[in-house]
């Protein structure tokens, strides 16, 4: 069963993956199971197993593969389930096929990323990018990591993805404004978020690391290219731009930033780096919504961003220019 198709108030027996579970204590001072499961379309629901026996407390689910029985109920526009029984299953599925994939396949999108990186005229710049993709902390994993925990791109291969759709951008840019080193600014899409290999961890879910806890992908990632750039002898110059381009691509020191933005190419990355992430955030949020909208053609409230998302007749399974 797919989870995109259950409806409040049916009775569900299907087999899903824990992504997370974790026993918690309720008003009353009850304990209770909290889990997310996943389907191998890598959709996600939320299940509650109120008055769950002690032995179902006591065990691990996370990442497992488990059979369910329990009821579909509807809370704040959300569908959640309520179990009644939930058990590991015989087969036991590959963790990472219940998570959801990047639009592309990877060596398709590998294949592109080689080709401006083949562009690169620098020869100095070139080399960087090439030892920050052959470091031991990177290489392997650029085209099966998430650039996300939760919010953008957040699916085996999104950082690729979300690189590449800046690499795009950037094309454009290039050609409006001259003036842009494009070099300077295809490596700064390569490896702007290149630290949050080292953030982010891919099991049943994707989870934030302890480095990522407490250093953080912006300072992970200048270590990277810091690295990088000694290793080949790069000028002074060509390092710090590099670096800088890392430093200070969320733009604002409120962001997270340790610096703004003080080149144009650094300028511009910022600029994309807003684009990518937020257009994807509200095509994925449109696309919820389109799910289960109201009669108006607006979706349920979103709570992270502040607003319904509006849907019109194509989210009722109309064409959006019928009358």
């Amino acid at each position: 069963m797919n989870i995109s198709s259950i409806k409040p108030g049916a009775s569900i027996t299907a087999t899903f993956l824990v992504g997370e579970a974790k026993v918690t204590e309720a008003k009353n001072g009850n304990e209770y199971l909290r889990a997310i499961l996943r389907d191998k379309t890598g959709d996600s629901i939320l299940a509650f197993y109120f008055s769950a026996p002690p032995e179902i407390l006591a065990m691990n689910f996370t990442g497992k593969t488990v059979d369910i029985n329990g009821k579909a109920d509807e809370y704040q526009g959300s569908v959640n389930l309520k179990l009644n029984s939930i058990h590991p299953a015989v087969e036991q599925w590959d963790v990472t096929d219940s998570l959801p994939q990047a639009d592309a396949p990877a060596d398709e999108m590998t294949a592109e990323l080689d080709r401006y990186i083949d562009e690169i005229k620098n020869e100095e710049i070139a080399a960087v990018i090439r030892a920050v993709l052959d470091d031991p902390a990177v290489a392997g994993n650029l085209e099966r990591w998430p650039a996300a925990k939760s919010r953008h791109h957040a699916v085996v291969g999104g950082l690729l993805q979300h690189t590449l759709e800046l690499l795009k951008l950037a094309d454009t840019v290039c050609e409006l404004y001259p003036e842009i080193d494009r070099d300077v600014l295809v490596a700064g899409c390569i490896i702007h978020d290149i630290g949050k290999i080292i953030e982010l961890g891919v099991g049943a879910g994707f989870q934030y690391t302890a480095e990522g806890v407490m250093i953080g992908h912006i300072v992970l990632g200048d270590e990277l290219v810091a690295r990088a750039c000694r290793a080949v002898d790069c000028s002074a110059e060509t390092t710090m731009r590099l670096r800088h381009m890392v430093l200070s691509h969320h733009g604002e020191k409120e962001w997270g930033s340790p610096v703004v933005p003080s080149t144009a190419e650094a300028m511009a990355l910022h600029h994309l780096d807003q684009v990518s992430s937020q257009i994807r955030q509200a095509i994925d949020a449109v696309e919820r919504s389109a799910k289960r909208p109201d009669e108006s053609g607006a979706g349920s409230w979103d709570r992270q961003r502040s607003r319904n998302w509006f849907v019109g007749k194509r989210g009722r399974g109309g064409s959006a220019d019928s009358d």
